[in-house]
């Protein structure tokens, strides 16, 4: 099967999530070794990648997270965003008020 690129993506990153090896992804896509590694952005000089039959992508694929993966991805955005307006330089006070937030949000529910 094939699989489209996302920016973000790496191949040994994608050799994690499919639960292949990742020189088996460097031969069936013609790619040298060193993408696993030294030169990663060789990967992105294409748009897709053929997969092999073994990949696992049914119980792997991260674009339909757990409602909890959801959940905290959406914290770590809170935070994030609250750093960047605020300023805050510590991550921990930021993650504190979102906390804090949190718990008021389902507490008046």
């Amino acid at each position: 099967s094939q699989y489209y690129l996302k920016r973000t993506d790496t191949l040994q990153g994608l050799a994690l999530r499919f639960g292949v090896d990742g020189r088996e992804l460097c031969k069936l896509n013609n790619l040298p070794f060193s993408t696993l590694s030294i030169t990663p952005h060789l990967l992105h000089t294409r748009d897709c990648i053929l997969l092999p039959l073994s990949a696992k992508t049914a119980s792997t694929d991260l674009n339909h997270p757990t409602p909890d993966e959801q959940r905290r991805r959406e914290a770590r955005r809170a935070e994030k965003r609250l750093q960047v307006v605020t300023k805050e330089a510590d991550w921990r006070v930021a993650r504190a008020y979102v906390a804090l937030a949190d718990d008021d949000a389902e507490h008046s529910t």
